[in-house]
C-alpha cells in the first residue's frame, strides 16, 4: 500500500495546480481497497500511473530517447529516457520491471546483471544500453536503475558519485546529474568486485540553512503564524497571505541573487509546511517540512526558475508560485511554492 501511496504522489507532483500535501483524499481512497496480494497491487499501482500520466500529460513512461553521457566520476555510465523497462514480454506476459529488485527507502527499482544472456534480453528492450561484450562479463557487471516517475527533483537524474566496498556490502553513493535533461533509466558498467549481494544507496542531498531562521528540525510543533511573522517569514493560513513581504519571494524569482526566504504555510489547522528556499549559482534549491510530523523529515527539491501564475476558476482566483524545471523543449514541470487566494 505504501508503495502505491507513493507512485501517486510522485504522478501528481508533476501537475503545478496540484500540491502534494492535497493528496489526502487519493491516499484515504486507496487505503480504503483490500489488496491481498503484492503482485496485484503493482500491477493496480502501474495502471493508476498510466491514467494519472494520460491526464496530466506526461510520456515519462511510453516516449523513448537517449541521454548518454559516459565515464562521469570515472565511471562509465550513462542516462537513457525508455519505456523499454515496462514493455510487456510476450512469452510470459511480464516486464523487466517486475524482474527487479525494489529499494523501499530509495523507491526505484534496480538490477544487476552478471552475464551476457541477461544483458542481451535488456539490450533488446532498451537499444540505447551501451555495448558490452560477451568476454567483458567476466571483470564487469552492467548495474540498471529506474524510477517509473521523475519524483523529487533532486532524486532525479542520478548518476553514481562514490562506490565503497566494506566487508560483505557495496555502498554506492549517489547524486544528481548536473545536465538537467530528464531520464527515466539509469545505468552503469561497474567492476564485478565491487558489487557484492548486499547493497546499500544513499543519495547526497542539498541541505539549506541560514543565520536568520531557526533549523527547521528545530521549530516547535505549535510555531505559531504570529511568531512566524515576528521571524520575517511569509505567512499563508489556508491560502490566505498574512505577512506584508511576499515581494521577497517575487525579488528571488526576478532578480535571481543570492537571497534566503522562509515561507510557513498553514494549510490544515493540523498542518503546518515550512519550506526554505535558495538561490545559489544558477539554482534554487529547497528544504520543506511538516512541523506536526513527529520524524521531521525534510524534502529536498531543486529548480531551475520561479513561475507565477494567475489560475482562474468559476468562483475562485488563486495566485499560484511553483519551481519549475525545464524537462525539454516543450514541457516544463512545476513543483508547487505557494498558493494565495485572491478571490474578490
Amino acid at each position: 500500500m505504501e508503495k502505491i501511496d507513493f507512485y501517486i504522489k510522485e504522478s501528481l507532483r508533476q501537475n503545478n495546480i496540484i500540491p502534494e500535501r492535497y493528496n489526502k483524499m487519493i491516499n484515504k481512497t486507496l487505503n480504503e481497497i483490500d489488496f491481498s496480494k503484492n503482485k496485484l497491487k503493482e500491477k493496480i499501482a502501474r495502471a493508476i500511473i498510466a491514467i494519472i500520466t494520460t491526464i496530466l500529460g506526461m510520456s515519462t513512461i511510453c516516449i523513448a530517447g537517449p541521454k548518454i553521457g559516459e565515464y562521469t566520476n570515472n565511471m562509465k555510465q550513462g542516462r537513457i529516457l525508455s519505456g523499454g523497462l515496462v514493455q510487456t514480454n510476450t512469452q510470459n506476459g511480464e516486464d523487466l520491471l517486475s524482474e527487479m529488485t525494489y529499494d523501499d527507502e530509495m523507491k526505484f527499482y534496480y538490477t544487476v546483471i552478471k552475464d551476457y544472456e541477461k544483458y542481451s534480453i535488456y539490450k533488446e528492450k532498451i537499444d540505447d544500453l551501451p555495448n558490452v561484450e560477451k568476454n567483458e562479463f567476466e571483470n564487469n557487471v552492467v548495474f540498471i536503475m529506474t524510477k517509473m516517475l521523475p519524483g523529487e527533483s533532486d532524486e532525479r537524474n542520478l548518476i553514481i558519485n562514490e562506490i565503497e566496498v566494506k566487508d560483505d556490502t557495496t555502498y554506492i553513493k549517489l547524486e544528481r546529474d548536473e545536465d538537467n535533461t530528464f531520464s527515466n533509466i539509469f545505468y552503469a558498467v561497474l567492476p564485478k568486485e565491487k558489487i557484492k549481494d548486499n547493497i546499500e544507496f544513499e543519495i547526497l542531498k542539498t541541505k539549506i540553512e541560514s543565520p536568520d531562521f531557526e533549523k527547521i528540525e528545530n521549530l516547535p510543533s505549535d510555531y505559531s503564524a504570529e511568531e512566524a511573522i515576528q521571524d520575517g517569514c511569509i505567512v499563508i493560513v489556508k491560502a490566505q497571505l498574512l505577512s506584508d513581504n511576499i515581494e521577497k519571494l517575487e525579488e528571488m524569482a526576478k532578480t535571481k541573487q543570492e537571497l534566503y526566504i522562509r515561507i510557513y504555510d498553514k494549510v490544515a489547522d493540523d498542518e503546518v509546511e515550512i519550506l526554505d528556499i535558495m538561490y545559489k549559482e544558477g539554482m534554487y534549491y529547497a528544504n520543506s517540512s511538516i512541523i506536526q510530523d513527529e520524524n521531521r523529515n525534510i524534502r529536498y527539491y531543486s529548480f531551475e526558475k520561479i513561475n507565477k501564475v494567475i489560475a482562474k476558476g468559476e468562483n475562485c482566483q488563486m495566485i499560484v508560485y511553483s519551481g519549475d524545471n525545464q524537462i525539454d523543449s516543450t514541457r516544463e514541470e512545476g513543483w508547487p511554492i505557494a498558493f494565495i487566494d485572491i478571490t474578490q
